[in-house]
C-alpha cells in the first residue's frame, strides 16, 4: 500500500471529524478506502468511529468508510476490481457471504447474487455476530414456531440484503415456505417494522447484534422499536425460534458456518420465553493482495483503540479481543492481522466465539 500525503481536509462519514489541512500536511498516513453499507446500517458509525480516534491517536495508517448499498454489493464489487483498486480496499462482509459466493446464479441464491463469486478473500477481524433474518417476531399469539408462519402474511428483507432477505429466506425453505403458501414481502427493516407494529403484517424478522463469546447482545433499533410499540400498545411480543435442525440443513447444503444461541428471557425487549437465534458473522474482509503491513497496522489500531472504543457503547459496547479472532484461522486471516494478534497475546482466544468460519480457497 503507498503511503500518501493528505493535503485537504476529508470526511469519512456522517459525524467525522473534519481534520484541517495543515494537520494533514505535518503526517503521512495509509489511508483504506472501507466498503460498509446503507447509511443507518450501524456499521458506518462503528467504523467512523474507529477511524476517528485512530486519527486522534496519530496512528499511522486510517480507514475511510464509505456507505454502499450493502454486503451483496460490496462482494460484488470486489469480486470485479478484485487486481485493481479492490487490493487496497477493505470491505464489510459476513462469513455467509463469502460462503455463498459460490452458489451466486443458482436457486434462492441468484436473486441476490447473480453471478458466482469468483476470488479468494481473508478477514482482518470480527466485527459482531449477527441473527438478522434468523429468527421472527410477531404479535399473533396463534403463530409459535416458523411452520405456524404458512399462510401468513410475511415481511422479510431486501433480496439485495445479505441477512434481512437472502438468509430469511434460506431459513424458510427448511420448513416449505415459500411464495406458493405464504404471503411474503420483500422490504426494508423500516417497513416491515412498520407494518408488524401496525397490523399490515403477521409476522416479520428483526435485528439481534452480539457476541457470542462473552454473551453480550444488542437488539437494534428496530427491534427496539417493536418492543416499545408491544409496552405502549399492552400487546404481548412472541418471538419464533429458528431449529438447529434448520440451521444445519442450512449448512449441510450451502457449506456455510452458521449457528445457534439461545437467549434466556429479558434479553431482547418484551422477551418472555427463552428463543433460539441463528447466528454468522460480520467481518472486516479484505483481498488475498492487500498489504500484510497495512493489515498488521489496522489490527494493533484495533487492539489498542477497542477497550476506549467499548466504552462509548452503540456497537462498540460488546467489543473484545476474544471477538476480534472469532472463527479466525491460519488460512482465512490476512497475515499481518496474524502477527499484530500473536504480538498482542490474541491469537488462541479464537475458539471461544463459535465455529471456524470456512470460506472458499481454505
Amino acid at each position: 500500500m503507498k503511503k500518501t500525503r493528505l493535503t485537504i481536509a476529508a470526511a469519512v462519514g456522517a459525524g467525522a471529524i473534519a481534520l484541517t489541512a495543515a494537520a494533514y500536511a505535518q503526517s503521512k498516513l495509509t489511508v483504506v478506502p472501507s466498503l460498509q453499507c446503507p447509511m443507518g446500517c450501524g456499521v458506518v458509525v462503528y467504523n467512523v468511529q474507529l477511524s476517528n480516534m485512530m486519527a486522534r491517536n496519530g496512528a499511522e495508517v486510517s480507514l475511510a468508510p464509505q456507505e454502499t448499498p450493502g454486503f451483496m454489493y460490496n462482494i460484488r464489487y470486489m469480486d470485479e476490481q478484485y487486481n485493481g483498486r479492490a487490493k487496497h480496499t477493505a470491505f464489510g462482509t459476513e462469513d455467509m457471504v463469502l460462503q455463498l459466493g459460490v452458489h451466486g446464479g443458482q436457486g434462492l441464491i441468484k436473486d441476490s447474487l447473480p453471478h458466482p463469486v469468483k476470488n479468494k478473500f481473508q478477514f482482518l477481524w470480527e466485527v459482531m455476530a449477527a441473527a438478522n433474518g434468523r429468527f421472527y417476531v410477531t404479535f399473533d399469539p396463534k403463530i409459535k414456531t416458523i411452520e405456524d408462519m404458512k399462510g401468513k402474511k410475511i415481511d422479510l428483507g431486501l433480496l439485495t440484503q445479505s441477512d434481512w432477505g437472502l438468509s430469511s429466506r434460506l431459513v424458510l425453505e427448511q420448513y416449505g415456505i415459500s411464495k406458493k403458501n405464504a404471503h411474503i414481502n420483500f422490504v426494508t427493516p423500516a417497513v416491515m417494522t412498520d407494518q408488524l407494529i401496525n397490523g399490515t403484517v403477521d409476522v416479520a424478522t428483526s435485528v439481534v447484534l452480539g457476541d457470542p463469546g462473552s454473551n453480550s447482545w444488542h437488539p437494534g433499533g428496530f427491534l427496539l422499536k417493536i418492543g416499545a410499540a408491544a409496552k405502549a400498545s399492552g400487546r404481548k411480543l412472541h418471538y419464533i425460534s429458528v431449529s438447529q435442525k434448520a440451521i444445519d440443513a442450512i449448512n449441510k447444503k450451502y457449506g456455510t458456518t452458521l449457528f445457534t444461541k439461545t437467549l434466556k428471557p429479558g434479553t431482547l425487549p418484551a422477551q418472555e420465553e427463552p428463543v433460539t437465534i441463528g447466528l454468522n458473522r460480520v467481518y472486516m474482509a479484505v483481498t488475498k493482495h492487500f498489504s500484510p503491513e497495512t493489515g498488521y497496522q489496522l489490527v494493533k489500531e484495533m487492539i489498542r483503540n477497542g477497550p476506549a472504543l467499548r466504552k462509548e457503547g452503540g456497537l462498540w459496547g460488546f467489543w473484545s479481543k476474544e471477538g476480534m479472532v472469532a472463527g479466525l484461522n491460519a488460512c482465512n486471516t490476512n497475515p499481518g492481522a496474524i502477527k499484530a494478534y500473536k504480538e498482542a497475546g490474541v491469537w488462541d482466544l479464537r475458539s471461544k466465539g463459535g465455529p471456524v468460519a470456512k470460506i472458499p480457497g481454505c
